[in-house]
């Protein structure tokens, strides 16, 4: 449910509900949580619709954006979620990259990319 939810907020969401759901593992553990916390599954499993209203009435869907969790039921394209997962793969390999990299006075040195070289005075 959240990887094709997620795909229609960050195609057709406002900007709010796209930095609620920007990262997957974020939006996830909120969606947890919120559930936790108000009780959505307390007496029971959600199906789609329920899990739709609670979503809404907590604000991490607009119900403009759909009333079902299947991509033609959420008006997504190929193109949609091709283009979702892009930006995560490049994201995460920007992060990946970003951790390698040390800062020094000389500009910014990539672990597995360049090589100490002496410098010459």
């Amino acid at each position: 449910m959240v990887p094709t939810a997620r795909v229609a907020v960050l195609a057709k969401g406002n900007t709010d509900l796209k930095e609620r759901w920007a990262s997957q593992a974020e939006a996830e553990r909120a969606l947890v949580e919120a559930a936790g916390n108000g009780g959505w599954a307390d007496f029971g499993l959600l199906d789609a619709d329920a899990a739709l209203r609670w979503l809404t009435t907590s604000g991490f869907w607009d119900a403009a954006l759909g009333t079902t969790f299947t991509p033609d039921g959420l008006g997504l394209t190929q193109a949609d979620i091709e283009r979702v997962r892009s930006a995560d793969r490049r994201a995460r390999e920007e992060a990946s990259v970003k951790r390698q990299q040390i800062n020094h006075s000389g500009g910014t040195f990539t672990v597995g990319r360049d090589s100490y070289r002496p410098r010459r005075s």
